[in-house]
């Protein structure tokens, strides 16, 4: 089976570290729960302009390199591996391709390749390498994916909460929900 998995907030625990670089950048502190749209622009009531200054800075320190795995996430993946071919499919640029490759290799994550999509929808992606399995935490690419016929699990995040309910789309509160989905970790 071809499994395709996300990065940030579904391998990488990102948002506490991208709420951390915004408190030091612009002195305001969101907590998870104010997160309640996938860009942060929107939650600060701030212009994409701004947002981009608090990435050069997130940048400049080398946030990428604090990130944390989320709970469970290696564990599961690598379990997974034994058995399927592992796609890692991020909407990070394509500058940060050693960076986040870097980032896998140090927390030894088993996959078969890494594709960054820099901000384009996943779905081009995912059909062209035949993943019937995806991991995701953004609400409109999960939605694209599902209605493909793609198995979705999607992460329950406070910013992907405004759907209604859609086959082949399963939320999952954490890695063990998703172990007990595929039954092999």
């Amino acid at each position: 089976m071809n499994i395709g998995t996300d990065l940030d907030g579904v391998i990488a625990d990102s948002d506490p570290v991208y709420r951390f670089f915004i408190k030091k950048f612009l002195g305001r502190e969101l907590k998870r729960e104010d997160v309640t749209s996938f860009f942060y622009e929107d939650c600060l009531g701030i212009s994409v302009e701004e947002m981009n200054k608090v990435w050069d800075f997130f940048n400049e320190k080398k946030g990428w390199e604090k990130i944390e795995p989320v709970a469970g996430a290696i564990e599961c993946l690598n379990k997974f591996a034994v058995k399927n071919k592992i796609f890692v499919v991020s909407s990070r640029p394509a500058f940060l391709e050693k960076v986040t490759g870097d980032w896998l290799a140090r927390y030894k994550v088993n996959y078969e390749k890494l594709i960054l999509t820099a901000g384009q929808p996943k779905l081009n992606v995912v059909k062209d390498l035949n993943i019937t399995h995806f991991i995701e935490d953004r609400l409109d690419y999960a939605q694209d994916m599902a209605k493909a016929g793609i198995k979705v699990l999607l992460f329950d995040y406070p910013w992907n909460q405004h759907s209604e309910k859609q086959s082949n789309l399963f939320r999952v509160e954490n890695w063990g929900a998703i172990n007990e989905f595929f039954g092999t970790c």
